[in-house]
């Protein structure tokens, strides 16, 4: 009986770093949940060759789900207060808790080599309402710059919101 429990110990710590969110030298992106915290919004991963790993407040962010899903955050009404990095992102249908679905967007950042550039977001991108009130969480992929968003960029982020 031990030695059967120290194998399943074994073989689960070997299969642990997959399930914590790697690639693979195939290109295949493990997707990893990124937490938040009451009132956060968070970025985590790379853009253009550059890390990312952005905490903000949620403040004046905003999820609707009437017909269509929408999530709106970082807009800045105040012209006097510091620039924020945007992200808007918008889904076919209404989503129940733990549900996902397809999503495309735009992303602003404020730091990094893409400050203040209008990113699409599209192929790959997908939105989790997540179950228990904790917020939405998301990936965004298929990122591309431009005034048509025709110049591929780079990039895997994920990220959440509460």
């Amino acid at each position: 009986m031990i030695v059967r429990s120290l194998r399943f110990v074994a073989l689960s710590l070997a299969l642990l770093p997959a399930a914590c969110g790697s690639s693979s030298p195939g290109g295949t992106t493990v997707t990893t949940e990124v937490a938040c915290q009451s009132g956060q919004f968070r970025l985590m991963g790379e853009l253009d060759d550059q890390t990312v790993n952005l905490t903000a407040s949620s403040a004046g962010s905003g999820l609707s789900q009437v017909g269509m899903g929408e999530l709106t955050i970082g807009a800045n009404l105040d012209p006097s207060e510091p620039a924020r990095s945007q992200l808007d992102l918008t889904w076919p249908q209404g989503l129940v808790d733990g549900a996902s679905s397809a999503a495309s967007g735009t992303l602003i950042p404020v730091d990094g080599p893409l400050a203040g550039q209008t990113l699409c977001v599209g192929a790959g991108t997908t939105v989790t309402i997540r179950t228990d009130d904790n917020g939405v969480g998301f990936e965004l992929k298929g990122f591309a710059s431009g005034a048509n968003c025709d110049t591929p960029v780079d990039g895997d982020v994920h990220g959440c919101w509460d």
